[in-house]
């Protein structure tokens, strides 16, 4: 029986094992490598980002970005990061109860899905006003109460009762907006702002002169600064007819119109809407009269105006004749002395 060299052996038991190690390394660094290519694949398509260990099939994730307490990098703001992928109406809405600590009350008929990506970290403010945003796309509106949000469908929220308008108010919020005019009529405003089709009434309340307007906050905004730019003294305007004698009304019409412009921008200089509203001109073409709506102070230099204008054209007569001349010689140009001195008295 021939005995191995044991320096032969070991050399190829170390061989043996080193290439054992190097599959097992192999091997592991291959399945490493296997599941993090899973893993962005099922991120990349469903928008997982910390799946939680409650419901790891959600689709709806806000990933938070800031630091922790005991971190070293500090931020003015927290922000966070919101990735909804074809995601539950509801699961959104206690992923931002969760996120933002706030109490959300969905309302019955609360259901569908909604996708929604943010390009970058947004603040907590933005985050709420994302949230109007989605459910407003999806026919819901987000009423904010002290210490909770409630979420109702759209319909429903014209008879919910709505928070007082603020100027921190997301722009997709539905608040209430009451205003007591000065100076206007409040029933002249409510036609004023109807017309203007807003998507809630506009209710009046005559006893205490009050104007209550519901609509969304971005549309509340402007229509208290036009409140504020309506509601001022009115000036007392008064109404004539000058009815015309030789000028047209048509002609003169607008060169009235301009006058009355031009002498309102004279009392109120860089302010263009007030003397847009001074006066104006209307024409009466059956009579040939014009009706100026203006103040009494103008009433008085539109009549000076119109005596310089409506006045007779010149005229100028011009007469023509004919006269047809036959020539020859028994009629002959030229006087004819015999037949002069036969009719003067001797």
């Amino acid at each position: 029986m021939t005995i191995p060299n044991l320096t032969n052996t070991r050399h190829i038991i170390q061989n043996t094992m080193t290439r054992a190690t190097g599959s097992r390394a192999f091997l592991a660094g291959t399945l490493f490598l296997a599941v993090a290519l899973f893993s962005a694949i099922a991120v990349a398509q469903t928008g997982l980002i910390q799946p939680t260990e409650e419901d790891t099939e959600s689709r709806a994730v806000l990933d938070s970005e800031t630091a922790s307490p005991d971190s070293n990098e500090t931020s003015e703001e927290a922000t966070i990061t919101i990735n909804f992928r074809e995601a539950d109406i509801l699961e959104v809405l206690e992923a931002y109860s969760n996120l933002l600590d706030i109490n959300v009350v969905p309302g019955e008929g609360v259901s569908g899905v909604v996708t929604v990506i943010s390009p970058g970290p947004v603040t907590r403010r933005q985050a709420i006003n994302l949230l109007h945003s989605i459910l407003k796309h999806r026919g819901f509106a987000v009423i904010e109460n002290d210490g909770y949000i409630s979420v109702v469908q759209d319909a429903i929220a014209e008879l919910s009762g709505f928070p007082l308008y603020r100027p921190d108010m997301p722009d997709d919020q539905v608040a209430m907006l009451a205003v007591r005019p000065k100076y206007i009529d409040e029933e002249t405003l409510a036609e004023t702002f109807a017309a203007m089709g807003l998507m809630r009434p506009v209710s009046t309340n005559r006893d205490a002169g009050v104007l209550v307007i519901t609509a969304a906050a971005s549309k509340l905004k402007g229509i208290a600064e036009l409140i504020e730019q309506l509601d001022v003294p009115q000036r007392q305007v008064i109404t004539r007819t000058y009815p015309l004698q030789y000028a047209t009304a048509e002609k003169i019409g607008p060169v009235i119109a301009g006058f009355i412009a031009q002498l309102s921008g004279q009392d109120s200089p860089g302010d263009s809407e007030d003397s847009i509203t001074s006066g104006s001109v209307m024409i009466e073409e059956r009579t040939n009269s014009l009706i100026v709506i203006a103040e009494e102070k103008y009433h008085k230099q539109t009549r000076a105006m119109l005596a310089e204008l409506d006045k007779r054209s010149p005229q100028i007569l011009l007469e023509a004749k004919v006269v047809e001349i036959t020539l020859d010689r028994n009629n002959q140009m030229g006087l004819q002395w015999q037949k002069i001195l036969s009719v003067l008295p001797m």
